[in-house]
Parts: C-alpha cells; structure tokens; sequence
C-alpha cells in the first residue's frame, strides 16, 4: 500500500468516525429530526446518512428508526410497559412523601399556634 493510497484510507476512515459521532449526538439532543434537516447539519446527503445510521444501529452503538416516507429519523427508543409502570409509581411515591411532609409541617405550626395561645 503506497502513501497516497494509505492517505485516501486514513482521511475516509477520519471522516466516517466524525460523522458517526456526529450523529450519536444529534441522537442525545434530538428525538426526531428530519432527514433533510440532518444531512444539512452534518453536509451529507440524505442517502449518506440512512447508510450511516444504518451502519451505527446495525452494530449496536445506536437506537434509530428511518421513516423514508415521511423523511424523519427518529432516534427515541420505545419505552416498555414496565419501565412507564416504575416511572409513574416513582412520582406516585414522590407525591406522598410531599404530602407527608406538608402534613407534618401543618400539625406542627398548629401545635406551635396553640401552644402560643394558651400562654397569653
């Protein structure tokens, strides 16, 4: 392999690994995002970025979903029954233990306003 062989590799392979980080950012700060829109931020064409996005979720190092039609890329995983069940019985708990608190803090002013009473 010569040098301007290995030169042509290296800037290719350079431009791959930037575009892939790249996209695995747009994924942490877009749930959905036109496909148009996103070759304009990365300057790819649409085609560019569904093999790219198709190269990163086949091998596992991002969640995506290409509605061609429709030309949206939407990168928010589904959410399992299970992990909206936790999720809801989470901010139930968190409810109660506000109410608990509120409560306390009530009983006690009451205590403190008839125990302030009954001196004068």
């Amino acid at each position: 392999m010569g040098t301007e062989e290995l030169w042509e590799h290296w800037q290719t392979m350079g431009h791959t690994r930037t575009t892939q980080h790249n996209l695995r950012v747009a994924a942490k700060y877009y749930k959905r995002i036109r496909t148009a829109r996103l070759g304009e931020l990365l300057g790819l064409s649409t085609d560019e970025v569904e093999e790219h996005i198709s190269t990163l979720v086949g091998g596992g190092d991002l969640f995506a979903k290409i509605d061609r039609p429709a030309g949206i890329v939407s990168f928010q995983k589904p959410v399992t029954s299970e992990e909206t069940l936790s999720d809801w019985a989470s901010d139930v708990s968190n409810l109660l233990t506000l109410v608990e608190r509120t409560c306390h803090l009530i009983n006690k002013e009451n205590m403190i306003h008839a125990a302030g009473g009954r001196k004068k």
